[in-house]
């Protein structure tokens, strides 16, 4: 196991950790914290998948050519101004 996998590990045990010593102690701002990430994951899990199928449907049907025309390294600032 890599150095970096152990450390994102150890991270999202604590903050597990945390949420749940939050709930069993009545911690507020630790349950408020598990209530956002909850909220925030439905959330997520709600427009993710619209998305994903738009940019399937946005690559099928618009060719490679255009999109590199009109937002490629030639395109200047209109190409950052329509990005925005």
């Amino acid at each position: 196991m890599k150095r970096d996998d152990s450390i994102k590990i150890a991270g999202v045990s604590g903050y597990l950790l945390f949420v749940i010593v939050s709930f069993v102690c009545g911690f507020n701002p630790g349950k408020e914290i598990g209530y956002n990430f909850v909220s925030f994951s439905i959330d997520m899990l709600k427009l993710l998948p619209c998305a994903f199928i738009l940019i399937g449907l946005f690559e099928v049907w618009v060719k490679r050519e255009t999109i590199e025309k009109h937002f490629g390294e030639e395109s200047g600032i209109r190409g950052y101004s329509k990005a925005i």
